[in-house]
């Protein structure tokens, strides 16, 4: 285990992007780094209820762009699909 003195020091971020629900997870495309996969989830325990979302981002030097909220599959062959183009 390393500790914090070990780890490489942090950087201020450029951009500030705020998510209707909690984060759970970020996948960063291998293939493109600008491709950026952010899904959400948050359960209500008032209400007993799950909501949650997979939310690919496109971003650059000078912003964020979201190209939309999709289900599992959908952004699975999406991604797939730029994939393919970006090593073509």
């Amino acid at each position: 285990m390393t500790s914090l003195e070990d780890a490489p020091p942090l950087r201020n971020s450029k951009h500030t992007l705020f998510l209707d629900e909690p984060p759970a997870c970020i996948l960063i495309a291998p293939s493109d780094p600008s491709l950026v996969v952010i899904g959400t989830y948050l359960y209500d325990t008032a209400k007993g209820t799950k909501s949650g979302s997979l939310r690919l981002y496109r971003k650059s030097a000078d912003n964020t762009n979201l190209y939309g909220d999709y289900t599992a599959l959908a952004l699975y062959y999406l991604l797939l699909t730029l994939d393919k183009g970006l090593s073509q």
